[in-house]
């Protein structure tokens, strides 16, 4: 079994949060809990050793803002990513063939909208992708 350490294994963290929902206005702003839905998913990316960034892709300024409140590194994303139909993975793919310049060992995608995780999920998926020589993602 491998063992994960900093020493070793450096991931960034890729949040994409849209701004322009229509059924639901703002979204990864609205609160939960006392913070916001953004927020949720930049704190749980720092709670990770394994991280070393946590870039926050938006075409909302206002998300934008607050991503660099939290401290994470905000990127701004062309509105032909931004629409209805864009999918996540082609906003990924922007941020990391076009913004993220020193390479990982792992990008992880951690959506806005789902703020409840167990912490330190981030080291066991890694684990578990380490552990399996058929994994992928």
């Amino acid at each position: 079994m491998n063992t994960i350490s900093t020493q070793n294994l450096i991931a960034d963290v890729v949040i994409t949060a849209r701004g322009g929902s229509k059924r639901v206005i703002n979204k990864n702003l609205r609160t939960f809990q006392q913070q916001s839905l953004l927020a949720w998913s930049i704190k749980f990316s720092n709670t990770s050793s394994i991280v070393r960034n946590c870039f926050v892709s938006s075409d909302s300024d206002q998300i934008l803002d607050e991503a660099k409140l939290l401290n994470a590194i905000p990127l701004k994303r062309p509105s032909d990513l931004s629409q209805d139909l864009s999918s996540s993975l082609s906003a990924l793919d922007y941020v990391v063939t076009k913004q993220i310049k020193n390479t990982p060992d792992f990008i992880i995608l951690l959506q806005p909208t789902s703020p409840l995780r167990e912490f330190g999920l981030i080291e066991k998926g890694l684990q578990c992708m380490l552990d399996d020589s058929n994994a992928s993602t």
